[in-house]
C-alpha cells in the first residue's frame, strides 16, 4: 500500500515534484526559452513566498496577480499560496475593478496598475532567485484561488477542491499528464482551466509546461511552439484547433506529428472543426466540461477509446452528475449516467486524499448484522449460526441475481421504447408533409395547413434536447461559494446546480444544450443557441457563427445569426436559411442572419456572448 504523504496544500505539489525529479525541467517559456527545472521552481516559489510575506502578505489576504509572462504567472500565485494567501490571477484590463471587489492586500504585476494608496503594489517575481525551503501555510479547506468568471463573480476555490479535481483527472486511463510529458499551456494561467487544468495538472505529474510569450499565439506560432520545444499535449479551446486548421495541411501534420494528446475545453468543440482537425493531422481531440466552481474538470471523453458522438463523455471518478427540471426536480436519467468510483490510490504521484464512497456521496454497504437485527420481529426464522449466514448468502446471491435481471430488463425495454419513440416521430413527421402537400394542393393560406405548420414549428424533428435540464454536481472538487461571504455555493446535501444545461445519451455521456441564461424564447418556445450553432458549423462557408436573441414585436424574441464567412466563401443569408430549414423546427431557424469579420471573444478564447447580446439589442 502506497504510504506516500498525501498533500493537502497546492504549492506542495511542487516541492514534491522536486523531489521526485529535481532535474527534470518544470516551466519552459516558450518566448525566451528558458527553462526552470523543478528543483529550481521549488527554490523560487519559496524566494517569492518569502518576498511577499515581506511586503506584508499574511495567511488569508488576498493578492492580486496581473503579469504578462506565463512563467511570472505561476511563480506568484504559488508564492503567494505558499505563504499563505490567496492568489487572484486576473487578465488584462480587469485589475482596478478586482482590487475594487476582493480588497487585496498587494498588487503584483510588471505594469503601472491604477489602485488605491493602501493597497501595496510589487512588482513581478525574479525568476532567477532561489531560497531556502518555506514551509507552506495553510492548505486544506483554505480558499487558495479566487477566479473571476465571464460574468464577473469571484469563485472560491480551497486546496482541497483543486487537488481533489487533480486527484480524479488523474484518475482517468490512460493518464491525462505524465512525467514524461510537455504540455503546452495555450490557455492563460488567470482562468481556470489554464491554471488548474493545466499548470496544476503539470505539477501534479511533475511533467512540463510550455508557456508561450504575452498575448494569444497565431496559428504559425502555436504550430512552430508545438514543434520546436518538442510537446506531446496540447490543451486547447474550439478557436485554438479552427485556427491550426488554416495552416497548409502538409505543414501542419509534420509540426504536430509528436502530440500524443490533444484536449479541448471552454464550449463544446463542434463536429466539422472535429473532424476536419482529425482529417489534417490523425489526431482526435478529446473533449470535456468543465466550469470554474467544479475546479474545473467535469467530464472527458475517452482518451483512448470512442467517444459517444456529440457528447462530452461522462464524469470523471468521484465527480456525481444528474439532471434537473426547472422545478428542481429529478429528471431521468439513464443508469450508465452513475460516475465511476475513483481509484483508492494512484501510481504517480500520490497527492490527494483518497477518494472512498463518502466523498462519493454513496451511502456504505449496510453490514448484515444490522440488516437482520432490523428485520421485523415476526419474520420467520431459519435458526442461528452457520446455518443462519449460508441462508443469508444464498439470499444476498439470490437477490443480486434478481436486479442483475431486472435491471437488464428494463435496459432492453428502455431501448425498445426508445426505438418505438423514433418510429413515431418519423411517422407522423411523414404524415405532417403529407398533410401539408395536401393542403397546399388545395389552396394556399389554408387555415388547417397553418394549424399543422404551427404543430412543426413546436414539435420540429425528433429532438434529444427535449429532455435537456439543468446540470447538477456533486463531489470533493466543488468550490466554497462565491466571494464575499462563500455563499451560492453547494447545498447542505453537498449539489450545486450549474446554470449550464444538457441531456444523457444511453451511455451515460453528457451532451451540452446551453447556458439557461442564454436560451432565446420565442412564441413561448425554447431556442438553444448552441443548437443552431452546431447546425450553422455544418457550412463549409461558415469559418464561425453565434446565436443571440433579439427582441419581436410578435415573438417576443427572434433568433439572430452572427456568422463569419470563410476565406473566399460567398455566402448569403438566404443560402444559410435554407440550410437551417433542413435541420430545425420552423421556429428555430434564423429570422436574421448578420455577417461580421470576426466574433468578439474574452481573454481565454470563449465566445463572449453578452457582446453580442448587447450589440443586438442596440441595433
Amino acid at each position: 500500500m502506497d504510504s506516500t504523504p498525501r498533500p493537502t496544500h497546492l504549492a506542495d505539489l511542487v516541492a514534491a515534484a522536486a523531489a521526485r525529479h529535481a532535474d527534470h525541467p518544470a516551466l519552459v517559456d516558450a518566448a525566451t526559452g528558458a527553462t526552470l527545472s523543478w528543483a529550481e521552481l521549488d527554490a523560487t516559489v519559496s524566494a517569492e513566498s518569502r518576498r511577499l510575506t515581506d511586503a506584508g502578505l499574511t495567511a488569508g489576504d488576498r493578492a492580486v496577480i496581473r503579469c504578462a509572462s506565463g512563467p511570472a504567472v505561476a511563480v506568484a500565485v504559488l508564492g503567494a499560496l505558499r505563504a499563505g494567501g490567496v492568489a487572484v490571477p486576473v487578465p488584462p484590463g480587469d485589475v482596478a475593478a478586482v482590487v475594487a471587489h476582493c480588497a487585496p492586500r498587494l498588487v503584483v504585476t510588471d505594469g503601472p496598475e491604477p489602485v488605491p494608496a493602501a493597497v501595496t503594489v510589487v512588482g513581478p517575481p525574479d525568476l532567477d532567485a532561489r531560497a531556502e525551503p518555506v514551509t507552506a501555510v495553510g492548505g486544506g479547506e483554505d480558499i487558495a484561488l479566487l477566479v473571476y468568471t465571464s460574468d464577473a463573480r469571484a469563485v472560491c476555490l480551497s486546496h482541497r477542491a483543486v487537488l481533489a479535481n487533480r486527484a480524479q483527472a488523474a484518475a482517468l486511463r490512460p493518464a491525462p499528464v505524465t512525467p514524461v510529458d510537455r504540455v503546452l499551456l495555450a490557455q492563460p494561467l488567470f482562468h481556470s482551466y489554464g491554471l488548474a487544468a493545466g499548470l496544476f495538472q503539470v505539477c501534479w505529474a511533475g511533467a512540463t509546461a510550455v508557456l508561450p510569450g504575452p498575448g494569444r499565439p497565431d496559428p504559425e506560432e502555436l504550430a512552430d511552439i508545438v514543434a520546436r520545444h518538442r510537446v506531446s499535449g496540447l490543451a486547447g479551446v474550439p478557436s485554438t484547433y479552427r485556427a491550426l486548421l488554416e495552416l497548409d495541411p502538409h505543414e501542419l501534420r509534420t509540426a504536430l506529428a509528436g502530440l500524443r494528446l490533444c484536449t479541448c475545453g471552454g464550449v463544446p468543440l463542434p463536429r466539422p472543426w472535429a473532424t476536419a482537425f482529425q482529417e489534417a493531422t490523425g489526431h482526435r481531440i478529446v473533449e470535456g466540461y468543465g466550469l470554474t466552481e467544479a475546479g474545473p474538470v467535469v467530464t472527458s471523453t475517452p482518451i483512448d477509446g470512442v467517444a459517444s458522438p456529440g457528447s462530452v463523455g461522462h464524469p470523471l471518478p468521484g465527480v456525481e452528475l444528474r439532471l434537473l427540471d426547472g422545478d428542481g426536480r429529478l429528471l431521468a436519467t439513464p443508469r450508465a449516467a452513475a460516475a465511476p468510483e475513483a481509484p483508492e490510490h494512484e501510481a504517480e504521484p500520490a497527492a490527494a486524499e483518497p477518494l472512498g464512497p463518502e466523498a462519493n456521496g454513496d451511502e456504505p454497504a449496510a453490514d448484515p448484522a444490522e440488516v437482520d437485527a432490523a428485520a421485523p420481529d415476526d419474520r420467520p426464522h431459519s435458526g442461528s449460526g452457520a446455518g443462519a449466514t449460508d441462508v443469508r448468502a444464498t439470499a444476498s446471491r439470490v437477490a443480486t441475481d434478481v436486479r442483475a435481471v431486472a435491471e437488464r430488463g428494463v435496459a432492453e425495454f428502455r431501448a425498445v421504447a426508445e426505438r418505438s419513440v423514433a418510429e413515431v416521430r418519423a411517422a407522423a413527421e411523414r404524415s405532417v408533409a403529407e398533410v401539408r402537400a395536401a393542403a397546399d394542393r388545395v389552396r394556399v393560406g389554408d387555415p388547417v395547413g397553418d394549424m399543422i405548420d404551427d404543430a412543426q414549428d413546436v414539435e420540429g424533428p425528433a429532438d434529444p434536447t427535449s429532455d435537456a435540464g439543468h446540470i447538477a454536481l456533486r463531489g470533493p472538487n466543488l468550490f466554497s461559494g462565491y466571494w464575499p461571504g462563500r455563499t451560492g455555493g453547494p447545498g447542505p446535501d453537498g449539489w450545486f446546480v450549474t446554470s449550464d444545461m444538457g441531456f444523457l445519451d444511453g451511455t451515460g455521456a453528457l451532451h451540452l444544450v446551453d447556458r439557461s441564461p442564454d436560451l432565446v424564447v420565442v412564441s413561448g418556445f425554447t431556442v438553444y443557441p448552441h443548437e443552431v450553432e452546431r447546425v450553422l458549423a455544418e457550412l463549409p462557408s461558415v469559418a464561425d457563427a453565434a446565436v443571440v436573441g433579439v427582441p419581436d414585436e410578435r415573438t417576443g424574441h427572434a433568433v439572430r445569426a452572427v456568422v463569419v464567412r470563410a476565406p473566399g466563401a460567398a455566402l448569403d443569408d438566404d443560402a444559410v436559411r435554407a440550410h437551417c430549414r433542413t435541420r430545425l423546427a420552423r421556429f428555430k431557424v434564423p429570422a436574421q442572419v448578420v455577417f461580421v469579420e470576426e466574433l468578439p471573444r474574452t481573454a481565454a478564447g470563449r465566445l463572449a456572448r453578452h457582446l453580442l447580446a448587447e450589440r443586438a439589442t442596440q441595433t
